[in-house]
């Protein structure tokens, strides 16, 4: 009982809606084969982001399975004007692969990863038209408001979140993403940089991690000293890095 009730005590913001769906559901969007191939149709997550099916239309039977090696990049439909990309990439946490989304694409790319890449994947989607949350059904639900921070919006330049928590309380269902990973990398780097994290009340690395990755531009890295830049900051950050030490 002890051990229970200091587990609810060290970590409150891990206690999240539990959610039943029987089958993941097949969207719309295109995969991008390291070979140059390209399969455009339905995408879905089976088991998770390493476990991907694909049809080419609802007509097809038969889903193929795909294997996420062969795999350059997926992209998803927030609308008609708005792509979503999603990628497998080594990062400097270890040797595996990790899924990921391009949050914005630049000399300094910014991308993100969840405690649960599946939801990170439905995130924002429609399955025949409907918010992919309308299809769960809760089991019980805990609710924790988020504010949502935009960055410039563009074709490649997803909303940066503040709290990735997407929550209308007069919604019964939500889609709940506990922690979000940031990392970031510049165009000359092979892995991803693990930069910061929401969510996680056991990382406090930013500011060591950033001065060190901006340590070519003083100004900045005095700045983070100072917490002026934060981890929801990370766009304006590089923006700056951009404009003042390249």
């Amino acid at each position: 009982m002890k051990k229970i009730l200091f587990s609810l005590i060290l970590f409150p913001c891990f206690v999240f809606a539990q959610l039943d769906l029987q089958s993941t559901p097949f969207i719309h969007g295109g995969i991008i084969l390291k070979n140059g191939d390209s399969l455009t149709g339905l995408i879905r997550m089976a088991s998770s982001p390493f476990d991907i099916r694909f049809k080419k239309n609802k007509e097809q039977r038969k889903e193929e399975k795909i294997k996420f090696k062969e795999i350059d990049k997926i992209h998803t439909f927030i609308d008609s004007l708005h792509t979503r990309y999603f990628y497998y990439k080594n990062t400097n946490e270890d040797k595996f692969l990790h899924f990921v989304e391009l949050l914005k694409k630049d000399t300094i790319s910014i991308y993100q990863a969840t405690s649960n890449n599946i939801d990170l994947f439905y995130q924002n989607t429609l399955v025949d038209g409907k918010p992919y949350e309308d299809l769960l059904k809760p089991v019980f639900a805990f609710y924790q408001p988020g504010i949502l921070k935009y960055a410039q919006f563009t074709d490649e330049y997803r909303p940066f979140y503040d709290s990735y928590d997407r929550h209308d309380m007069q919604r019964s269902v939500t889609l709940e993403i506990s922690r979000i990973d940031y990392y970031v990398k510049k165009t000359n780097e092979d892995k991803l940089l693990l930069i910061g994290s929401k969510g996680n009340p056991l990382y406090k690395k930013f500011k060591k991690t950033a001065a060190k990755y901006f340590e070519d531009c003083p100004i900045l890295v005095a700045r983070i000293n100072e917490k002026e830049f934060q981890v929801k900051n990370i766009p304006e950050m590089i923006e700056f890095y951009k404009e003042n030490c390249k």
